[in-house]
């Protein structure tokens, strides 16, 4: 692994640490959309998935899954006019 992606883990393990102090996270996906001047100049963008190392594609597909149930069904706008 690249020393930028074993510093994206410790982060993560840190952030929860620190704010769910009794849990540990064993397995996370993050979801990115990513642009280029290149890919702006043709309209185009890049969606990236980036998963904990060693994660099952069982268990990186079960945590997409629960992401987009929780999307689609939450009661939140996302509007932050307020």
């Amino acid at each position: 692994m690249s020393v930028a992606y074993d510093n994206l883990c410790a982060a993560i393990r840190d952030y929860y640490a620190e704010t769910e102090p009794d849990a540990y996270v064993d397995a996370w996906v993050i979801i990115n959309h990513k642009r280029t001047l290149d890919l702006e100049a043709n309209g185009q963008s890049i969606v990236g998935v980036l998963s904990s190392p060693d994660l099952s594609w069982v268990m990186k597909r079960g945590l997409l899954d629960v992401a987009l149930t929780e999307d689609r069904f939450s009661t939140e706008s996302g509007d932050d006019d307020d």
